[in-house]
This record gives structure tokens, sequence and C-alpha cells, in this order.
């Protein structure tokens, strides 16, 4: 197994030589995302199709209330 600062080599090496800092960093931490998704699912941490269902109809509906708060509440200062 790769140590960390490897890994990170890895990545940085893989990448195009004109990338900015910003995207590098997000790079970085898109993997890392990855990884520790696939960690969490060889150790069963998962969560039920069911309970993101849920989790993302919430999310929808809290951006359509920020939405309308936005258009329609904002109106005079």
């Amino acid at each position: 197994m790769l140590s960390i600062k490897d890994s990170a080599q890895k990545i940085i090496n893989d990448l195009p030589d004109d990338i900015s800092f910003d995207e590098l960093i997000k790079e970085l931490a898109f993997k890392r995302m990855i990884e520790k998704g696939l960690q969490d699912s060889l150790k069963n941490k998962i969560t039920p199709d069911e309970e993101l269902e849920k989790e993302i109809e919430k999310w929808s509906k809290e951006k359509e209330v920020e939405d309308y708060e936005k258009d329609n509440c904002n109106r005079y200062p």
C-alpha cells in the first residue's frame, strides 16, 4: 500500500503540467473522497437507497424554499 505522500505524488504526476493550484487541491480532495467512500463500502458503512432518496427530497424542498425566499422576500431592502 502506498503512503499518503506517495499517493499524492502519483496523482500530481498524472495531472497536466498547466493545472492551477486550485484544480490540484480539488483533484486531491476528490481522490480522497473516492478512497474514503470505497473504504466505507468495504466496511459496509453505506446508506440505504431509501434513506438517500429521503435526503435528496429534503434537499430539493430546502432549495425550493431558498429560491422562493430569494425571489420573493428580498424585494425591499
